[in-house]
């Protein structure tokens, strides 16, 4: 089986500083997150595109999220978003600027500002965090391609 893990525990740190008391997690409920552990993935039966929606405050929203295919050149009209790639290599477009990014790369990308995602090499896939401010909705995502 090819399963590929984002490491056992994520966003300790990050998730002091960022998510207080009170946040919300995807089953509702009002905890005190503090420490996140991320679940292998089996990356054979994977969808070509999974955001799991790990948990969100009033301000923000962290996805886990996996890219086995391009994922074509997009906005956000009302989100900005950051990334924390985990695993994986890929191309990261920008606003007109293609970057590699892989396992530690960080990056932002404004409100408004186009970007697209290319995983490199044989099988190759993106692992990552997206957080998006304010917490992303998935209503105000707009293609400039088919």
């Amino acid at each position: 089986m090819n399963t590929r893990s984002a490491g056992a525990t994520i966003l300790a740190a990050l998730s002091c500083a960022l998510f207080p008391p009170g946040c919300r997690t995807p089953e509702g409920r009002a905890d005190s997150v503090r420490v996140l552990a991320l679940a292998p993935i089996d990356l054979a039966s994977a969808p070509a595109f999974r955001s799991e929606l790990l948990f969100a405050t009033p301000r923000v929203s962290v996805h886990h999220t996996l890219l086995k295919e391009r994922l074509s050149p997009h906005f956000h009209l009302d989100h900005e978003e950051t990334v924390i790639v985990l695993e994986g290599r890929a191309r990261m477009l920008i606003g007109e600027a293609w970057h590699e990014i892989g396992p530690g790369s960080v990056t932002h990308v404004p409100l408004g500002v186009v970007h697209a995602v290319e995983p490199l090499g044989p099988g190759g896939f993106v692992g990552a965090v997206s957080i998006f401010s304010p917490p992303f909705d998935g209503k105000d995502r707009v293609f400039l391609e088919p």
